[in-house]
């Protein structure tokens, strides 16, 4: 008997159909807003899968396709040339919200998940197609917390403006305002009656809200510090609320308390019961989940998660627990052996909550990646110890050196490697304690500046592979710093807005440049390192007479933060990139600014020059790295990553440019089509 379906294809046309219909859903939140990248985004994940790597057939295709579109004349579009780890069990990223997402609920009974954000809205989501359904707007301050009614019908979000507010789900209408609190609401909870809510804030109260008139029925006032989270107990009679170190359950028909729990050494982030009723799960700073029993308060299990914990759940049945991180981990434990036995890695930034659906085998966690991310328990438990490529190691910053290569600063080390497939990073420098918020190199790649938080800068050699100079100078955070391109100056802006200039190799301190009003959060030397350029919070750049040590320019247009700023390799004009999500081009001897590149959907974080300065490349917190035409200030095209993209550069060499995301992920990508790169070699290095 042949085993070809009635339809005529085959088992395997249909194990390729399925595993295709999973690459597009992973990337069906970049292709909804940009439906012209699909080739680009799908052949990005396609060329390292399992599928094209069995399929002999599919693979033939979309050789073809990527030697027709390498030619093509008409055709520019960013190739991805490094393996980009993303977890097997992640089913669906939601993109939508403008700010951290803070909350996440499954609806009851259909498939819509609902999500809270310091954007000052909440949304509710179709998960068939990954749509916002409705967008909740009104609130005047973050929505730090929402919960939906047993029936899904109704949704009630907390705000930082000390007002609940109830809405109708359907059509996304404002019911009710609920006023009483006298600081910010940080949590929520509807009652199983479908007619009150709970609620806590940071002046220390919890209420209990009718919602048929709007009025506190009860208002518990035990607490002596700030409520971080309450939950309702499935009977609906007590209320669990959470602050520093102690947790209180309490009657919400008489706001008594009937047990004080001390837990955690420190704040406690979240607090809930089991779906039975029988514990209390909590998250706290101090880097622990706790579980209780509820009636007693005695502790039954302590799971030693690592960083601070954000939030913690249990699963329908007991068996599983759920906790989440400032770190970005989110781990799934056993609760009868108190083993971690899977963990979903794919957010770029801390996890602010994750939760269970109703069966157990899916979670939605919200992150400060701006994103909600839907994930597989049953694929997360079957990826067991997945490989991780070689070529991420968490990388916060990338540039090429003189001969091709790719230098990465990680949080750990300083290392080297190859800008082509399938190659492993080089270590040069290890990196001790030290909490570093700015990196730079010179030209030659071999000298590497990071500023840290102690207003100290460390010099490093990467081709020495050693440390070789330290400077104390800023009296807070160094959050800038530049090294001209002959590795003579170093220049380091800081949180006390100031720039000061340092002769790297005597140590000594040249020129201290004052002018910003606020944080420097950028320098850049001209190609002669004559000129420095600084971008502040204050809105503007100022450009510097080095030897003179005096302002020569002051570029203002910016309407907010400005991130970042770069010399063209001519030194006559200067690029920036703000928070205002645009991108600019100046010339600096007239202070003009010659245009304005708008595409970026986030502050822009990073940008520079090709090295004939036809061509800019930015980053931004919208995940995008756009290449422009300096020119015309046309966008050449965008690539699309999975976290906010933290630093960038081009090649001077060859045609291709490199980033780095928030999630630590190295970019290499190749600039294909008119730009001449590849038509020969991509095609055979496919799949790596």
């Amino acid at each position: 008997m042949s085993d070809v379906p009635v339809d005529g294809s085959s088992q395997s046309d249909r194990d390729v159909l399925r595993e295709l219909s999973v690459l597009l859903r992973r990337e069906s939140h970049n292709l909804r807003r940009r439906p012209d990248l699909l080739w680009q985004q799908v052949f990005a994940r396609l060329q390292f899968s399992e599928v094209l790597r069995r399929d002999a057939t599919l693979r033939l295709r979309v050789s073809e396709e990527l030697q027709l579109r390498c030619a093509s004349p008409s055709a520019r579009w960013l190739r991805l040339a490094t393996n980009v780890f993303e977890a097997g069990s992640l089913i669906q990223t939601l993109v939508g919200h403008k700010g951290q997402v803070t909350c996440c609920r499954f609806a009851p009974g259909y498939g819509l998940v609902v999500s809270s954000s310091v954007d000052q809205t909440a949304r509710t989501w179709d998960l068939a197609t990954g749509d916002v359904v409705q967008v909740f707007a009104g609130h005047r301050g973050a929505v730090e917390s929402c919960d939906l009614s047993p029936d899904g019908s109704r949704l009630v979000t907390a705000s930082t403006d000390q007002t609940l507010k109830l809405w109708e789900v359907a059509t996304g209408h404002e019911l009710r305002t609920l006023i009483g609190h006298r600081d910010k609401v940080t949590c929520c909870a509807y009652g199983l009656d479908g007619k009150s809510v709970v609620s806590g804030s940071r002046d220390h109260t919890c209420r209990v809200w009718d919602l048929a008139d709007g009025t506190a029925t009860a208002v518990f006032t035990g607490h002596d510090d700030p409520i971080s989270s309450c939950a309702l107990h499935p009977d609906g009679e007590l209320v669990a609320s959470a602050s520093r170190n102690r947790v209180l359950v309490w009657s919400r028909t008489t706001a008594s308390p009937m047990l004080s729990i001390p837990a955690h050494d420190g704040l406690i982030s979240s607090c809930a019961f089991s779906p039975d009723g029988r514990l209390i799960v909590t998250a706290g700073w101090d880097g622990t989940v706790g579980v209780w029993d509820a009636t007693t308060g005695a502790q039954q299990a302590c799971l030693a998660h690592g960083a601070i914990v954000t939030s913690a759940t249990l699963g329908p049945d007991n068996r599983l627990l759920l906790s989440s991180d400032c770190e970005g981990s989110i781990k799934l434990w056993n609760l009868q052996s108190l083993q971690e036995i899977a963990s979903f890695p794919g957010h770029t930034g801390p996890v602010e909550r994750c939760t269970f659906d109703a069966s157990g085998r899916q979670v939605l966690s919200a992150g400060d990646d701006y994103t909600l991310k839907l994930w597989s328990v049953d694929a997360a438990l079957g990826e067991g110890d997945e490989q991780v490529p070689s070529a991420r190691i968490s990388a916060r910053s990338c540039h090429f050196s003189a001969d091709g290569e790719i230098l990465l600063v990680s949080e750990l080390a300083i290392a080297r490697i190859a800008a082509r497939l399938g190659t492993s990073p080089h270590i040069l420098v290890p990196l001790g304690e030290g909490h570093v918020v700015s990196r730079c190199h010179d030209t030659t790649g071999d000298l590497i500046a990071l500023g840290r938080t102690d207003g100290v800068v460390d010099i490093y050699s990467a081709r020495e592979g050693r440390h070789i100079r330290q400077l104390p100078g800023h009296q807070d955070w160094v959050t800038a710093c530049a090294l001209s391109g002959d590795g003579r100056w170093i220049a380091t802006g800081g949180r006390d807005a100031t720039v000061k200039v340092w002769d790297v190799g005597k140590g000594s301190q040249i020129a201290t440049l004052s002018g910003h009003d606020e944080r420097v959060t950028s320098c850049a030397f001209s190609p002669d390192g004559r000129r420095l350029a600084s971008g502040s919070w204050d809105e503007t750049l100022r450009v510097w007479d080095v030897p003179a040590g005096t302002a020569s320019a002051t570029l203002s247009g910016h309407e907010d933060r400005i991130r970042c700023c770069a010399f063209s390799p001519d030194g006559a004009h200067i690029i920036s990139g703000s928070d205002d999500r645009t991108v600019r081009l100046w010339d600096w001897q007239t202070g003009e600014c010659r245009s304005i590149l708008r595409g970026h959907d986030g502050d822009v974080t990073c940008c520079c020059f090709s090295g004939d300065g036809r061509l800019a490349v930015s980053g931004g917190k919208d995940n995008a790295v756009i290449v422009w035409d300096t020119a015309s200030g046309r966008e050449m095209a965008r690539f699309v990553a999975i976290g906010f993209i933290e630093s960038c550069d081009m090649n001077s060499d060859d045609p291709s440019l490199c980033c780095t995301d928030s999630g630590g992920n190295l970019y290499v990508l190749d600039l294909c089509g008119t730009w001449g790169a590849g038509a020969t070699r991509l095609p055979l290095e496919m799949g790596g």
